[in-house]
């Protein structure tokens, strides 16, 4: 199945190689604050914690709309 084939993919991908980091995993809509169009304010830090800075990528798929996450991907 191609839904197999794609997570074992994703379980080959290399982990982070440095030391863990600070990361904030809870980026979900219901804890960002924007105002007149630009980010104002990150609240509810219960998901922060120590690790893979992947965690943070987390963002481009729950906040961004489809057509702006390959500016993401660029930057």
């Amino acid at each position: 199945m191609a839904v197999t084939a794609l997570w074992e993919a994703a379980r080959r991908a290399p982990e982070h190689a440095g030391p863990p980091v600070w990361a904030h995993a809870g980026l979900s809509p219901g804890n960002i604050l924007v105002t007149e169009g630009r980010l104002s304010a990150v609240i509810d830090f219960g998901c922060t914690g120590v690790g893979d800075p992947a965690v943070d990528l987390i963002v481009a798929w729950d906040l961004l709309a489809a057509d702006v996450r390959d500016t993401f991907r660029e930057a």
